[in-house]
């Protein structure tokens, strides 16, 4: 298994406080495997010159690519995210996180999984709360429905948490068996209505420990990446410091 970082706690929208190559460098040195690249970083309108020169920075750093994110469907043209591809594959990335929020947009993802096939890479979709694959019910019927051998799933624990879902953790892990392309990791939990960010130890949250056990049950061993949102009481380099010293120990 590897250890990656998003850049989600820097980001506003498509603008980062902190330039991708300088996010390359405080990834290295915190220990991360790799990053994660988000639209904005890299998207279907990077010129490929600009992304030569990332793919170029990724391998002076011996820093891996978790996935890139296409985003939603709906908010750019096909033919963008056909270019995101493209670029993905100069930057040596092979699962590209989209969002299918409407029926109406499985005919899309199809076509997507479809030119990504053409490339060797997988369409991860992020279990993520209001998509058509939100639960683990729900992300078993899409994964159905969608009918293409290249789609995988982009596990998150948290977001099954905060819908209160029966199936949770490790369990949701071992149902959704042979569609886990990527995992995601970031702590919350519940109060009323409200999801609270929490820690990375915070036992009240997710089962970190459960869910990697869960991952190595079934026989899974890609890429974990850290997109927790910034916390209140702790800062940036803190938080992501305390992501390596849980997750790390759970993965060998």
């Amino acid at each position: 298994m590897q250890l990656c970082l998003s850049a989600r706690m820097f980001a506003s929208g498509r603008d980062f406080s902190m330039p991708l190559i300088e996010f390359m460098d405080f990834a290295k040195r915190l220990a991360y495997d790799g990053i994660a690249i988000r639209p904005g970083q890299i998207d279907g309108t990077t010129s490929a010159a600009n992304v030569e020169g990332i793919a170029e920075a990724l391998r002076t750093r011996e820093l891996t690519v978790s996935f890139g994110r296409g985003g939603s469907l709906s908010d750019v043209p096909l033919d963008e995210h056909y270019a995101l591809l493209n670029h993905m594959v100069t930057i040596g990335c092979r699962y590209v996180e989209f969002f299918v929020w409407k029926e109406e947009e499985i005919p899309a993802i199809q076509s997507i999984c479809d030119r990504a096939a053409e490339r060797d890479i997988f369409i991860s979709p992020q279990v993520h709360t209001r998509a058509l694959h939100d639960t683990v019910p729900r992300s078993l019927d899409f994964v159905k429905r969608v009918d293409r051998p290249n789609l995988r799933l982009n596990f998150d624990a948290a977001h099954l948490l905060i819908q209160k879902q029966e199936i949770l953790n490790g369990d949701a892990v071992r149902a959704l068996e042979g569609h886990i392309g990527t995992v995601c990791v970031q702590n919350y939990r519940l109060d009323g209505d409200q999801n609270v960010t929490l820690l990375p130890g915070d036992t009240s949250g997710v089962d970190f420990p459960g869910v990697v056990a869960a991952l190595k049950e079934i026989g899974w061993d890609g890429a974990i990446t850290h997109m927790a949102p910034r916390h209140p009481d702790v800062d940036d380099e803190t938080l992501c410091r305390q992501y390596v010293e849980v997750i790390r120990p759970l993965m060998s």
